[in-house]
């Protein structure tokens, strides 16, 4: 008793010291602060490091948006937004009745933040974006002494990753990504996406870029413990025309794991393969298409093209 009394009262004492603890989206404001009984904090990650670089990296490194949603019997009672900018930001404290609930905290860096009134079906959108994505989904009981939780985050996503080795063109201006097969919504229940998505991505090709090989990223929920993409990959010049477009088929991902084409997109004289592709290229221009796996994330499934 006196050890979840001192608990309750650091917790309270930890959050009465920031100037402006939370970013509410639910109905909690600095009216409640005296009856905050739910104290959720974000401990870390539970994945393989990214790179070198993110291998003691902090929650920043990792998203820009943290989500934390309290839901009762299925329906949502609390939820607090946060960014990166703040200076709790991974901390929360909330006000709710005594009783079972479920906690959601979601981490991204989707440039808005999901629908999330339904854990199972946690829903971005190709406007906001699709990151790397991180949750916890865990039961607490509240009791009349409160409770406090620290949570470990898990990655939910799937990385595909286009590498160049061919350079980017001086006409190129942006590259678009348009894929199915993956899901833009995550149920939390289960962990896999939920929906069959269309999804759709651009990028910026900037001055900089041009005259070197090109890396894109994007990321999508597997629908099961293995999955597939369908991936339409296109160039454009800045009259909006498409120069270079390749289809790959039947991609595979998985949960944890990056997978990785790598070949010549942009040259035209490429030699033939098995796959659809090289709008440009003329016959012949398809690109030839492998996988690998290596140890980034939970490992890399690589091809070339």
């Amino acid at each position: 008793m006196k050890h979840i009394c001192s608990l309750f009262t650091a917790c309270l004492l930890l959050f009465a010291a920031c100037e402006k603890p939370l970013v509410v989206g639910g109905n909690d404001d600095d009216s409640h602060a005296s009856e905050r009984n739910l104290f959720i904090s974000v401990s870390g990650f539970n994945v393989v490091p990214f790179d070198v670089s993110r291998a003691s990296a902090d929650l920043k490194s990792h998203c820009s948006r943290l989500n934390f949603v309290v839901y009762q019997n299925g329906k949502k009672v609390k939820g607090v937004n946060q960014v990166a900018s703040q200076a709790d930001f991974g901390q929360v404290a909330l006000s709710v009745d005594e009783g079972q609930y479920d906690v959601l905290v979601l981490a991204h860096s989707a440039n808005g933040n999901p629908v999330v009134s339904d854990p199972e079906k946690i829903q971005f959108t190709n406007d906001d974006g699709f990151t790397d994505t991180f949750f916890s989904y865990e039961k607490v009981n509240v009791g009349g002494e409160g409770s406090a939780m620290e949570v470990v985050l898990d990655r939910c996503t799937a990385m595909f990753r286009l590498i160049t080795t061919d350079n980017v063109p001086d006409d190129v201006v942006r590259m678009r990504f348009y894929y199915t097969g993956g899901s833009g919504a995550l149920d939390v229940v289960t962990g896999y996406g939920c929906v069959n998505s269309k999804q759709v991505v651009f990028f910026d090709i900037t001055d900089d870029m041009h005259g070197k090989p090109l890396r894109l990223e994007t990321y999508t929920f597997p629908k099961s413990e293995t999955s597939s993409l369908k991936m339409l990959m296109q160039a454009y010049n800045s009259n909006n025309d498409i120069l270079y477009e390749h289809e790959l088929t039947d991609v595979p991902i998985q949960m944890n794991r990056v997978t990785e084409y790598t070949g010549r997109f942009f040259d035209s004289s490429a030699e033939g393969g098995e796959n659809e592709g090289g709008k440009n290229g003329g016959e012949g221009g398809a690109p030839s298409l492998s996988i690998k796996l290596n140890t980034e994330w939970g490992g890399t499934l690589k091809g070339s093209f």
